[in-house]
């Protein structure tokens, strides 16, 4: 399926760009002069001319071609006479095309869901088969919806707690292998089953939608957040983890999210949108999930988090203990 593109590893070249160019061809119908194209310039810079003499692609066509995958997002134009074409990142290139495709899918699906829901109300329950279709229904509703309740339940708090943290990708990626090697994370399928590439392109969605004011209230379980504070501390040290705790208040304050802290255990995973409602259940290396699209379903869901916020705390509580508990340790 063309969305394992976004499984491709995030540095090196495990898989080939021959077989990546290949899939978007047959995924996305590029023309055979486009993967010439791609396939010239993932080797070196090059003008419209020069790329005409390598590909044998008439001079009379080539503007053309090279503007369609400016506009995707495929190839970069450098400033000057003669201009040079470049793919200078080839593998984010991909991604930020990807990307581009998939947004555009959803708008169209929403587009059409609307017209249909002017007749009558649409009730559909669809399995969740794995831990990137999870992660893409996610991906799909985020792009889609305005308004999101988030329950984190078991071992998903303290990753997605990690959104919120700064936007550079090792940084990202170095929280994600401290949770892998935790041995009280050890078997989780969300943490486990997820490649770096998906994880990153999730993360790129949850903070566009932070920076489109959209709104968001999570609900994380005390245990975990404790653990994931902890591990940031061994891992981090006091001075960055108040570092990111300062930055957090400032964010929270900025974007239209609050987050609560719940002393309770709850069994799954739910993510509640304006018109559906996606749950995960985790058990040990197991993986379930189901995506309910039924405002009957919202309509409980939201109720059962409202009722949990009566019996939690704001973070902020918690996170002003953090210096206190950690100083001298």
């Amino acid at each position: 399926m063309w969305w394992s593109l976004f499984s491709s590893p995030s540095k090196g070249y495990e898989m080939e760009f021959s077989k990546i160019i290949l899939e978007l061809k047959n995924s996305f119908s590029l023309r055979k002069n486009h993967v010439l194209i791609l396939e010239a310039l993932e080797k070196e810079n090059l003008t419209a001319d020069e790329i005409c003499s390598k590909t044998g692609i008439p001079k009379g066509r080539i503007y053309e071609l090279l503007n369609f995958l400016l506009s995707s997002g495929l190839i970069e134009k450098g400033k000057g006479t003669p201009a040079y074409y470049s793919m200078m990142n080839p593998q984010e290139n991909v991604r930020n095309f990807l990307k581009k495709k998939f947004d555009e899918n959803v708008e169209k699906q929403t587009q059409v869901m609307a017209l249909l829901e002017e007749k009558s109300e649409i009730e559909e329950i669809k399995a969740i088969n794995g831990v990137e279709e999870f992660c893409f229904a996610l991906m799909e509703a985020l792009k889609r919806d305005n308004n999101f309740r988030i329950i984190m339940g078991k071992e998903a708090s303290p990753y997605t707690f990690h959104t919120l943290h700064p936007k550079d990708d090792d940084d990202f990626i170095k929280v994600r292998k401290m949770l892998i090697e935790n041995s009280d994370l050890r078997q989780s399928p969300v943490i486990l089953s997820v490649n770096d590439s998906t994880v990153l392109q999730l993360n790129r969605y949850f903070n566009e939608a932070f920076s489109a004011q959209k709104s968001f209230e999570y609900i994380f379980l005390k245990e975990f957040y404790d653990l994931y504070v902890d591990l940031l501390c061994k891992t981090f040290g006091l001075d960055k983890v108040l570092w990111r705790r300062d930055r957090l208040e400032k964010q929270l304050a900025e974007f239209n999210i609050k987050m609560y802290v719940l002393d309770e255990q709850f069994p799954f995973y739910a993510f509640i949108s304006e018109k559906e409602v996606i749950t995960v259940l985790e058990h040990k290396t197991s993986f379930s999930g189901i995506k309910i699209r039924s405002q009957k379903a919202v309509n409980i869901f939201r109720d059962l988090f409202y009722d949990m916020i009566h019996r939690a705390k704001p973070i902020e509580y918690h996170q002003m203990q953090i210096e206190e508990k950690y100083k001298g340790k």
